[in-house]
């Protein structure tokens, strides 16, 4: 990840854990529109949780398949179960 990426994930990452819902989804889905810029499985998780509380449902289940997916490609078994 570029630098640029890294600021805008750790951003995220920041106002997930403020739960200021709409920052952490803009930030993440700006992030995640970049084929080249994958997120974490964490990532997807926190986009699943930020889509939610900022009304994107269905987005919110997409993410939340994607970060279930990769917690299980990762061999994250706890984290693939959390993701469910």
């Amino acid at each position: 990840m570029s630098a640029p990426t890294i600021d805008a994930v750790t951003r995220a990452r920041g106002a997930a854990a403020r739960e200021s819902w709409a920052e952490a989804y803009g930030l993440l889905r700006a992030q995640d529109a970049h084929p080249s810029r994958a997120l974490t499985a964490a990532d997807l998780a926190a986009l699943a949780d930020a889509a939610w509380w900022s009304g994107r449902v269905e987005e919110s289940v997409t993410a939340r398949l994607r970060a279930h997916a990769a917690f299980v490609a990762s061999g994250d078994h706890r984290g693939a179960g959390l993701a469910s």
